[in-house]
């Protein structure tokens, strides 16, 4: 909602959402309750679907990501994980957004070290 400057979102059995707070320097995690879509139907799913509202600001960054970037694994079977984005995002969010989404990229590429991704990956990074 432009005019509150809030976002609402629903995680529907999706990744978290990673939102970086600008004014406090700091990345989360934000993983409301829900089920995956298509898992219930009707009142279940709408009973089980929590919406939630984020205030945001100037400078403040919401990554939204499927599970092919954060189960990405490299040669040893090392996950890349929410926690690395979190960091990756958290120590260069004074960079703009295409620099950021490009440094995700690189990051997730040199982590992989030649190993192939075995799920597909989506990446929307939106910068206020």
């Amino acid at each position: 909602n432009e005019e509150n400057r809030t976002l609402s979102f629903a995680r529907a059995g999706h990744c978290p959402l990673l939102y970086f707070n600008a004014e406090e320097g700091l990345a989360s995690l934000l993983q409301p309750d829900g089920i995956g879509v298509g898992l219930e139907k009707g009142l279940i799913f709408d009973k089980m679907l929590v919406e939630e509202h984020v205030p945001y600001h100037k400078d403040d960054i919401f990554v939204f990501y499927t599970d092919g970037l954060s189960e990405a694994r490299n040669i040893a079977g090392e996950e890349y994980g929410d926690m690395r984005l979190c960091q990756l995002i958290q120590a260069n969010a004074a960079r703009e957004a295409a620099d950021l989404k490009n440094l995700i990229i690189d990051s997730i590429l040199s982590f992989l070290d030649g190993h192939s991704l075995s799920d597909d990956l989506t990446l929307l990074l939106v910068k206020i």
